[in-house]
C-alpha cells in the first residue's frame, strides 16, 4: 500500500491523489493500493459528485486501487 505519512497529508485528498499518481505503478503486480480515510461528514450526498470526480481522476491518472474508509475519531 501507499499513502502519505501520518500527519503529512496537509493539502487535502486531491493533492494526495495527484502525488500518488505522479509515478508509474504498473511495475508492481496489481499496482499499489492507496488507503484514504474520510470523516462521515465529508462524504454526505452533497459531496458525492466531488468524491466520484476524484476517484475517476485517480483511475485516469493510472491509479489502480483505492481503499476508502469512512470513520470518525469517536469510532
Amino acid at each position: 500500500g501507499c499513502g502519505p505519512v501520518q500527519g503529512r497529508d496537509v493539502n487535502g485528498p486531491t493533492a494526495m491523489m495527484l502525488s500518488l499518481t505522479s509515478w508509474e505503478q504498473s511495475a508492481y503486480l496489481g499496482g499499489m493500493v492507496v488507503n484514504v480515510k474520510f470523516a462521515p461528514k465529508h462524504l454526505t450526498p452533497e459531496h458525492a459528485d466531488s468524491f466520484i470526480a476524484m476517484l475517476r481522476a485517480f483511475l485516469q491518472r493510472g491509479g489502480i486501487e483505492m481503499q476508502v474508509n469512512v470513520v470518525d475519531r469517536e469510532t
